[in-house]
């Protein structure tokens, strides 16, 4: 909860792994290319 202090827009997605840690930094808006990127990168 404490990270969500940090969250200035909405929507910010927020990409988690299995054991609840946050990768990388939080993508603002709908960026649905930069989703798609970053899962892309987490993925491999």
């Amino acid at each position: 909860m404490k990270y969500l202090e940090k969250v200035e827009a909405v929507p910010t997605t927020i990409f988690v792994d299995a054991e609840g840690n946050i990768l990388g930094e939080a993508v603002v808006g709908a960026n649905v290319p930069q989703y798609q990127e970053r899962l892309a990168g987490y993925l491999k």
